[in-house]
């Protein structure tokens, strides 16, 4: 422990460091840099609690492992050459960065929280968040395996993404923006509920289908934008909401419902195209490479079926 608005603790090893409780700083002062600052090949920290600044953990070469971390006046960082693993919390008042690299660099965190800036995620390997909530921007990312998040809140934009012929992108709870909410997935994009509040939701996933969690349906809203949907063999939705247009194209299309404030647009390339129920305030296209299927479609402007 290191008590005064301006004292820190700086640890720097060349082999691992073990430590259990550490605290940084007090009062309401905000200092510059690092108020605790942790480096060694394996870093794992029972609890970290830097007062004024910033809170940075780094494994060289190695894991870096924290059960509870917090940055009150600063950004809290973790990276590691290697796997990075929050058991309980890492939460700052500034960016929260989680960064795992190298051919074993996968993240596992249960609750990010940043109370007046953004989080960023990144797992060569994989990245697995329990809940996220970030005053700002949400950004979770794999180079080469899956995106899995439970919950996660952004005040402005969502991004969950991973590279083409990856991983997949799973949302097993629900994702919500202020603004957009973005998937780009390399594989499958299976999401259980996505909400974008003034912007678009736009879900990318060309290699793979979109789906909800073990087959069920994805449930889309942009209450004030639109709802963009690209996939590869199938796109199975409902209910979706959008306050704009609603687009989706993939080889076969099955959406139970839609509720669109402006154009319908399911555009088949290689299936069947099946709207269960669907109001709509501008015009309506289904479009079908195989069988059209429509239930109850309200169009107020033009309606027009084609199938293959």
């Amino acid at each position: 422990a290191a008590v005064g608005a301006d004292k820190r603790v700086i640890v720097q090893s060349g082999g691992s460091v073990m430590l259990g409780t550490v605290t940084a700083g007090s009062g309401a002062t905000t200092i510059p840099g690092e108020q605790i600052g942790v480096t060694g090949q394996s870093v794992d920290i029972t609890s970290a609690v830097a007062t004024n600044g910033a809170l940075s953990i780094d494994a060289t070469n190695g894991i870096a492992r924290i059960a509870n971390g917090a940055a009150q006046r600063g950004s809290a960082n973790m990276s590691a050459n290697g796997p990075v693993e929050v058991t309980g919390e890492l939460s700052g008042s500034g960016l929260v960065r989680v960064i795992a690299t190298g051919p074993a660099g996968s993240v596992t965190a249960n609750r990010l929280i940043s109370s007046a800036n953004g989080i960023t995620v990144a797992g060569n390997t994989g990245a697995s968040v329990t809940f996220a909530d970030a005053n700002t921007s949400l950004g979770i990312a794999s180079a080469q395996g899956n995106v899995v998040l439970g919950t996660g809140k952004a005040g402005t934009t969502a991004t969950l993404s991973t590279l083409p012929g990856t991983g997949m992108v799973q949302v097993t709870q629900d994702l919500t923006s202020g603004q957009s909410a973005t998937v780009n997935s390399g594989g499958n994009a299976e999401l259980a509920k996505v909400t974008a509040t003034t912007g678009n939701v736009t879900i990318n996933a060309l290699n793979g289908s979109v789906s909800g969690i073990g087959g069920a349906r994805a449930n889309l809203t942009a209450t004030a934008g639109a709802v963009d949907v690209k996939a590869g063999p199938s796109a199975l939705l409902g209910p979706v909401f959008s306050g704009g247009d609603f687009k989706v194209e993939a080889n076969t299309v099955d959406v139970s419902s839609a509720n669109v404030g402006g154009d319908l647009s399911l555009d088949t390339k290689a299936g069947n195209a099946t709207l269960t129920t669907g109001t709509v305030t501008g015009a309506s296209l289904v479009k079908a490479s195989g069988d059209a299927t429509i239930g109850t479609l309200n169009s107020v402007g033009a309606a027009t079926l084609t199938a293959g």
